[in-house]
């Protein structure tokens, strides 16, 4: 199945450089100390994600003003896409906020003439440029796009960076985006959410090989306050080459700093080559509690693989 993801923002907001961390394997650090050279026209990339073949189309930002005027251009960027994610950096937002707010409302309206139905994201990117105490801008910002946007509700946003301790901030963007063109992540996450409704103040992550979150699943419960940490922990973890399952089946609790956490981790790679761990975690539950709930999640995997596989 390929869908195709639009790219798009001015020059140096780092559209190359996301892609190419997130999909070729990029040290973001070296991308960080030398930047790339700015994209020229529109390049195209195909990369497999789940049951998807991903193009992602990258358009240049020195030319951006074109192409959301030139409509050959349009045409190109726009038409048959599933989803278009526009890149701004925090910098640029507090330079120029109102022009970055006309342009946004400048490609939803594209979007709603050459594909209705794409999914529209935005990605305010560099976020490690914000001091520490200052990170309450984020939700300043997000409310204030908000308020500008009467079409807010179409708008999924993001805050992102290359710097190595919020670079797992990039990873979920890229794949919460991509999950939402997969039938297959889509369907495993309704199931889960609906085992999950059984098992409050609870979280479960499922990785992929290359130790990136696919899919996330938690109760309504479960202290959103947390969830950042943990995918900081997990990332961290999961780039150390460790076996973490057989680290944390001995220790059952996971220390996110403000919290002790019950945590379960399974191997899923025999159900499915693209999966490395479920990953549970529970404000209450125990292990076997925890373990309960990894059983029926397997289940639901063995299963979902097995009738695939027979159709």
């Amino acid at each position: 199945m390929l869908k195709k993801i639009t790219f798009i923002g001015r020059a140096g907001v780092g559209k190359t450089s996301i892609k190419q961390v997130v999909f070729e394997g990029k040290n973001p650090k070296d991308l960080i100390i030398y930047p790339l050279e700015p994209t020229k026209g529109i390049i195209s990339s195909i990369y497999s994600w789940m049951d998807l073949k991903v193009g992602f189309f990258d358009t240049s930002g020195q030319e951006l003003f074109f192409l959301l005027e030139n409509e050959d251009e349009k045409k190109k960027a726009f038409e048959k896409t599933n989803a278009i994610i526009y890149v701004f950096d925090y910098l640029l937002y507090t330079s120029r906020a109102q022009e970055i707010i006309e342009e946004i409302k400048n490609i939803y309206n594209i979007i709603k003439n050459y594909q209705e139905n794409a999914i529209f994201n935005i990605f305010l990117h560099k976020v490690d440029l914000i001091s520490q105490k200052f990170s309450g801008n984020l939700e300043i910002i997000q409310n204030n796009l908000i308020n500008q946007l009467d079409f807010s509700s179409d708008l999924n946003i993001y805050f992102t960076s290359l710097y190595p301790d919020l670079i797992h901030s990039t990873y979920n963007a890229i794949y919460d985006v991509l999950s939402k063109l997969s039938e297959e992540t889509l369907y495993l996450k309704k199931k889960f959410d609906e085992i999950l409704l059984n098992f409050p103040k609870t979280i479960c992550f499922i990785t992929s090989q290359n130790n990136r979150i696919l899919i996330q699943s938690t109760i309504y419960n479960f202290d959103i306050t947390l969830i950042n940490e943990l995918h900081k922990i997990i990332t961290n973890y999961c780039q150390s080459n460790i076996d973490i399952a057989e680290i944390f089946n001995k220790i059952r609790i996971i220390d996110i700093g403000s919290k002790l956490l019950n945590i379960l981790i399974a191997n899923l790679n025999p159900l499915n080559p693209s999966f490395k761990y479920a990953i549970f975690v529970s404000e209450i539950h125990n292990f076997n509690k925890l373990n309960e709930l990894k059983s029926r999640i397997y289940n639901e995997i063995d299963n979902y693989y097995k009738n695939k596989n027979n159709t």
